[in-house]
């Protein structure tokens, strides 16, 4: 079991390492310059610090925002890349196990640690892996934006619409996060939802 937890952060880690590579086709760095997450991501803030000064086709506002993403999953991210650090070579250290339940007569779910407080594994995993597939989205999401010159604005979606659009293209919207900008507002009703879910199907 302690293997697969293993390869459980191993591949969180190996998640971020891929994550970078959206970068080159969008900046134009030589692929394999970022490489890896490197140093909590201080390695692509290096590298994107640099693009600001030295490539104007990208906006510059946008590489700005990039930059404050990765700042902002600095804490959560340097957590979790510690337990993998440990899990991967300081077998020693981890605060992983069974425990016998002694009211039911049986071993509990395996727990682990995360903020201080014990949980089951589970748990634990799903609490981690949420959060990175958010910080996926908004990382691609905002590496685009990055080639899409500042006249063209950008716009949150409502749940509604995410819902309404989701129905019609057959499509799930639910993690969609920003559209290009619009002059027109609308606001989609349950009813929109409803026909346009009985439209599609």
């Amino acid at each position: 079991m302690l293997c697969e937890v293993e390869a459980f952060f191993s591949q969180y880690k190996s998640c971020l390492d891929m994550l970078v590579k959206v970068l080159s086709p969008i900046t134009g760095l030589q692929p394999g310059t970022l490489s890896t997450y490197g140093d909590y991501g201080n390695r692509i803030i290096a590298r994107l610090k640099n693009l600001k000064k030295t490539d104007h086709k990208l906006t510059v506002g946008r590489i700005d925002w990039l930059i404050e993403e990765i700042e902002k999953t600095k804490p959560w991210l340097q957590s979790v890349i510690r337990i993998r650090d440990t899990y991967a070579h300081y077998r020693s250290e981890i605060h992983f196990g069974f425990q016998w339940d002694t009211a039911v007569g049986r071993a509990k779910v395996p727990h682990s640690e995360l903020d201080g407080t014990s949980h089951p594994l589970n748990f634990v995993m799903a609490e981690l892996t949420e959060p990175l597939i958010t910080y996926c989205a908004n990382f691609i999401a905002i590496s685009i934006s990055c080639a899409v010159p500042i006249t063209t604005g950008l716009q949150v979606m409502s749940e509604d619409e995410k819902a309404y659009i989701g129905a019609r293209w057959q499509f799930d919207l639910s993690r969609a996060i920003w559209k290009i900008a619009s002059n027109v507002i609308r606001t989609y009703t349950a009813e929109d939802i409803a026909n346009a879910r009985k439209a599609a199907s």
